[in-house]
């Protein structure tokens, strides 16, 4: 049973490796354009990769219920899929796949209090759920609450080292929020070994003068 519940888990949190919350899509040419870069690749990375349900866990209405939720959020069509995912949530308030999803439409929709608050409610649950930890410490990044964001995304890189995009987050926020170019470039170097990433060497690039200049 334990091993059932286990890895429903890992499969209702499955998302796709370029899963970036705090993602850049360009080089790093100044810091105020990677600063709006980053904001506006959130969003977008946030709808592109929802998480994959696990559909034997579910009866037939609540799986045509889960494609219909995915569906809308995949349309942008937020306030349909904010419904649809929380109608699925007061069914199912311990499944992480609709949890998951309900936060990241709900960040979408600038609800960013009421996606930590989800997102708070899954970690409950499964406080080792790596995605969960990510996507936490991006909503704090978002409200401003730059050192609760370090504290999730170090939780998240506990959980799995080798998580390339909690690298990366930790990464922009070093360099980006909390001026700690050092930190910055271990966490870019880390992202960089991880994924071979050609735009890691541009923000790396940038950062010898950071470093000159504490």
């Amino acid at each position: 049973m334990r091993q059932n519940r286990n890895s429903s888990i890992r499969l209702a949190l499955v998302l796709a490796s370029t899963l970036t919350i705090l993602a850049g899509c360009a080089s790093k040419p100044e810091d105020a354009k990677v600063e709006t870069t980053a904001e506006q690749a959130a969003k977008a990375d946030t709808v592109a990769t929802p998480a994959a349900p696990v559909l034997a866990a579910l009866n037939a209405s609540q799986q045509q219920a889960y494609s219909n939720a995915l569906a809308a959020q995949m349309a942008k069509q937020w306030p349909q899929a904010l419904s649809s995912w929380q109608q699925l949530a007061a069914q199912l308030p311990n499944y992480p796949g609709v949890l998951y999803n309900l936060a990241l439409v709900q960040l979408q929709l600038n609800q960013a209090d009421d996606a930590q608050k989800t997102v708070q409610q899954l970690l409950t649950i499964y406080p080792t759920a790596v995605e969960a930890l990510n996507l936490s410490g991006a909503i704090a990044r978002s409200q401003g609450q730059f050192r609760q964001a370090e504290r999730q995304y170090l939780a998240a890189i506990a959980v799995k080292a080798d998580h390339a995009n909690a690298h990366k987050n930790l990464a922009f926020l070093y360099d980006l929020y909390l001026d700690n170019p050092a930190k910055a470039r271990e966490h870019y170097e880390r992202y960089q070994a991880l994924t071979n990433d050609e735009q890691a060497k541009a923000w790396l690039g940038l950062l010898p003068a950071k470093e000159a200049n504490p």
